[in-house]
């Protein structure tokens, strides 16, 4: 199969999100994200691991945000992974491919759950819907909030009173498992598609 990504900046992002889901799979970077999202926006300090351990995974999720910007902003994942619904719309889940990998686990296990029906069918709306609301710097600003308040007995919202904490939660919720769904479905060969990024990449270069 021939790789879509064909510049060193994009092959590089597309291999920081396979990384990060080798490193954390699918549950516990969900797991770590809820931890941290929880105790920010609780008065207590997160003490069921060592600080590091926290500080480890912000790191890796400030990857993988940066990684979804880059493909966005190199015109990637308009409908590369883009996969066919079945009756009414809904998605195929007797597809396994398109949401799990080879193993032997319960398809629950990998089933998403923050998603709507058109971020599964086409996991690369995800990423725009990402970037729309925030720039590359404030999530990273964004980021380092969590994680301080997290390891403080304060408040995000007590000082920052501006985030509005659901909407941070389904979001970064929503880029881990369409990121997954990328990384997935790429790793399979599923459902690339070159036609639209190639119009899109090349009318980018053109203006």
């Amino acid at each position: 199969m021939k790789d879509i990504f064909d510049n060193a900046e994009d092959k590089h992002a597309i291999n920081i999100i396979g990384e990060f889901f080798r490193m954390h799979g699918l549950d516990f970077a969900i797991m770590d994200l809820e931890q941290m999202i929880y105790y920010a926006a609780h008065y207590k300090y997160y003490k069921r691991s060592p600080p590091f351990t926290m500080v480890f995974f912000s790191q890796e999720l400030r990857k993988l945000i940066t990684a979804s910007m880059v493909l966005v902003e190199n015109c990637w994942l308009q409908d590369e992974f883009e996969v066919e619904p079945a009756a009414h719309g809904l998605p195929d889940l007797s597809r396994k491919e398109d949401f799990m990998p080879d193993r032997p686990l319960p398809e629950w296990y990998y089933m998403p759950r923050h998603l709507s029906v058109a971020q599964y069918l086409n996991p690369g709306k995800t990423f725009r819907q990402f970037r729309k609301y925030q720039t590359r710097e404030e999530w990273m600003k964004t980021i380092d909030d969590l994680v301080e308040y997290a390891l403080s007995k304060s408040t995000i919202n007590e000082c920052n009173p501006t985030y509005n904490m659901m909407k941070l939660r389904r979001l970064l919720l929503q880029l881990i498992e369409g990121s997954y769904l990328i990384y997935i479905r790429y790793s399979r060969g599923v459902a690339i598609k070159t036609g639209s990024a190639e119009a899109s990449k090349n009318e980018n270069h053109s203006t």
